[in-house]
């Protein structure tokens, strides 16, 4: 039973674990980074919308600017009008006077549909005062007079807004309005004049506010009393709203009766007042919130679930190390082995398969030691031989170049070619250096060709264009003779008249530009491709017998040495001839070093 409790705790562990880590991770970093951009989100977008809210309720009172200032600036209209209202009896000429200023204050108030009326008081003995919708009105007779205890109670100051309630006639229903009082200067009874803003209007600008439906907005006035709402305010009190005005802070929390709330707060300079919008946190984080119950209910099925799977692995477990203990102690004791199911998927069958081709394994890794320590020896003795040919061709060659002066008692044709033999012989069966002097190869190329010329004679004519300044660089060893045979060859052998072979060789920005150009009968289409597709598919260790084998093992070996930094390119037109160029570093004897080893 212990064994049991083992193995369950164990698989419990290693199968809730990698289920449990990545979910509480992946879940509150989520929870985190949605919580964190929501705020800054919600914090940069009700900025906005309380800024685009004031700037356009200032827009609307900046009217009662225009119409102080034409007062301020017009003493002479100013003293007509204290004439008009403090007047006992009005005559004909005031009258004129009256309907000009009439005109201008009647114009902002007929213009603009959110301007319920105009007022303009000038302290007086007869209760009388200006009314836009009326004209000349008196305290006594109209059914909107609480503006005028308004007055007495900021005697000192020059501006002040209120929220009020106003009606023309005593059976209409009272229209909610803002009012904003403004003294046109601060010398005592000098006149007020008094804008009467429609409260419905401000409400919907409010609503064309594209804000959400769970947040509120609202203006608070320079007493911290509520002045208008885009929507009917829930469980907000005075207290509150005290509260909101007298915090300096732009963005804060506060509790209400339901659950926290985030409060944006722009604050009005001009006015004093307040614009606020409120954010119910519950409605603004219903995702994080959905992601934590989330989170939550896929741990306890994960628990569920693991511990399901942790209880059927210890079954199998169990099972299985008491069938691996069964074999052990037949193989011990020499009894009958029971059969084991070949499952790919059972870890214990596995496992006991391996032990069994381990052991074929062993002896077949003691087979390929015995062959690999022959075939070391088998190169020992190649090693041994390649350093004794060499010798063997140079002393052969010395020999047939005197027996041939003894013959015909002067040098030849046939000693010069044997002179050149030996250098091309000593040359390629020398130490194998991988970049040599480009001087070097054109002498082994020189002497190569000297030969050739021998045997046909004036068939070809070699072209050298080469820049003398490029002598000291590296090439790779025995690069130009296979393309020099490869144009003879297979381009001008065939052709009827001589041909011409072209060795040019260039230095362009750090590339060596290498080209070896005929004028033979060229290559066909079809065969240039197969030419190019075995240049680039072909396995290193290429066929002797096939056609252009010099040409394979070139591109192989500065493929090898080089890679991309090469190029081989063969360019032909059939029966105008054929031209290959080579590409490769430009190396000089400080960095051919590296390349050598």
């Amino acid at each position: 039973m212990k064994t049991i409790h083992t193995f369950f705790i164990k698989n419990f562990v290693s199968v809730i674990l990698p289920m449990f880590i990545p979910i509480l991770v992946l879940g509150g970093l989520f929870n985190l980074i949605i919580e964190n951009y929501i705020k800054d989100a919600i914090v940069a977008n009700n900025s906005s919308m309380l800024r685009q809210a004031k700037d356009n309720v200032e827009l609307i009172f900046n009217e009662l600017d225009a119409i102080s200032l034409y007062f301020i600036t017009n003493p002479t209209i100013n003293h007509n009008m204290n004439r008009v209202l403090r007047s006992p009896v009005l005559e004909s000429g005031d009258i004129t006077l009256f309907d000009t200023v009439r005109d201008f204050i009647d114009a902002p108030a007929n213009a603009r549909p959110y301007i319920d009326s105009i007022y303009m008081y000038i302290p007086n003995d007869y209760g009388r005062y200006y009314n836009s919708k009326n004209g000349i009105d008196y305290l006594s007779t109209s059914h909107d007079v609480s503006w005028r205890q308004s007055i007495d109670l900021h005697e000192n100051d020059m501006m002040w807004a209120e929220s009020r309630t106003v009606k023309e006639f005593s059976f209409q229903p009272p229209n909610k309005v803002i009012t904003l009082y403004r003294k046109l200067s601060q010398v005592p009874n000098s006149g007020v004049l008094i804008l009467n803003i429609s409260t419905d209007y401000i409400e919907k600008q409010l609503d064309h506010l594209k804000v959400l439906p769970e947040q509120q907005i609202f203006i608070l006035d320079q007493n911290n009393q509520l002045m208008t709402s885009r929507t009917q305010l829930v469980d907000f009190t005075n207290k509150q709203f005290e509260e909101i005005a007298l915090n300096k802070e732009s963005f804060f929390t506060i509790r209400s009766a339901n659950d926290p709330s985030l409060v944006s707060k722009l604050h009005s300079d001009k006015y004093g007042w307040s614009f606020v919008m409120v954010t119910s946190q519950e409605s603004l984080y219903k995702v994080p919130n959905y992601l934590t119950k989330l989170t939550f209910f896929l741990l306890i099925a994960c628990f569920i679930a693991g511990t399901l799977l942790a209880y059927i692995l210890t079954r199998n477990n169990y099972r299985n190390v008491k069938s691996i203990l069964n074999i052990i102690h037949s193989a011990k004791y020499g009894t009958e082995l029971s059969l084991v199911e070949e499952k790919p998927y059972n870890v214990y069958n596995y496992i006991i398969q391996n032990v069994l081709r381990t052991f074929v394994e062993h002896n077949y890794l003691t087979v390929q030691l015995s062959e690999r320590k022959y075939r070391n020896e088998v190169l020992e003795l190649k090693t041994l031989q390649a350093q004794i040919n060499p010798h063997f061709l140079f002393n052969t060659l010395q020999t047939i170049y005197w027996k041939v002066i003894s013959l015909t008692g002067k040098p030849n044709e046939a000693n010069v070619m044997l002179e050149h033999l030996s250098d091309i012989l000593k040359y390629a069966l020398d130490v194998p250096i991988q970049l040599i002097r480009l001087e070097e190869e054109l002498q082994y190329t020189r002497s190569y060709i000297e030969i050739l010329k021998y045997r046909y004679s004036d068939k070809f004519k070699v072209i050298w264009d080469l820049e003398e300044d490029l002598l000291d660089y590296r090439v790779n060893k025995l690069i130009l003779q296979p393309l020099v045979e490869n144009a003879l060859y297979h381009g001008i052998k065939n052709k009827k008249d001589p041909g011409i072979i072209k060795i040019r060789i260039r230095a362009k920005g750090r590339k060596l530009l290498i080209a070896v150009i005929d004028n033979g009968i060229g290559i066909s289409p079809d065969h240039l491709k197969q030419i190019r597709d075995r240049l680039q598919f072909s396995s290193a260790n290429a066929d002797e017998d096939q056609p252009h084998i010099g040409l394979y093992n070139t591109y192989k070996r500065i493929k090898i040495q080089f890679g991309t930094d090469s190029r081989f390119i063969i360019k032909a037109k059939e029966r105008f001839g054929t031209k290959i160029e080579i590409t490769l570093p430009l190396f000089d004897h400080e960095t051919v070093g590296y390349f050598s080893k």
